[in-house]
């Protein structure tokens, strides 16, 4: 599966249950990533997603898959978008990861423990934010995947 999350520069995703940004410009960025396949083709994607994440996308044309465990619910071959630490026992579903960083770090109680092995860095690349100057957008894939 394709993970995507929001960090800041500690790795912080939420604070008392609330998201640190829902800058409009990383919604869009996912929203491109999904529909972009390459051939001219347009099949409207899946995004798994909690409830609590609906109103980010709501407006897209991403076909949403909200359920209570979307890491869960995800088939292997699917995307899907998080605002809450993934489990130690789910990083072997992730054969890629897709993080949207901040440049600057907010108060946090919940944090993404990004893998020490079995991942590497495919690229990164810096995107204009709406609510953040400047955000990294950062790929890594599974070593063995």
């Amino acid at each position: 599966m394709k993970l995507i999350l929001c960090l800041d520069e500690k790795n912080g995703i939420s604070f008392n249950n609330r998201r640190q940004s829902r800058d409009c410009c990383i919604i869009s960025d996912i929203c491109k990533m999904l529909t972009d396949t390459g051939d001219g083709n347009f099949d409207p994607p899946f995004l798994y997603i909690s409830p609590s994440s609906k109103v980010l996308f709501e407006d897209s044309e991403i076909i949403l898959k909200i359920c209570d465990d979307p890491v869960k619910d995800c088939p292997r071959d699917g995307t899907c978008f998080l605002e809450c630490p993934v489990s130690e026992d789910q990083i072997p579903l992730i054969h890629q990861l897709v993080i949207y960083r901040w440049q600057c770090s907010y108060p946090a109680d919940k944090y993404f423990s990004f893998p020490e092995e079995g991942f590497e860095m495919a690229y990164d690349k810096t995107i204009q934010g709406y609510s953040h100057e400047t955000i990294i957008k950062e790929v890594y894939i599974k070593k063995e995947y």
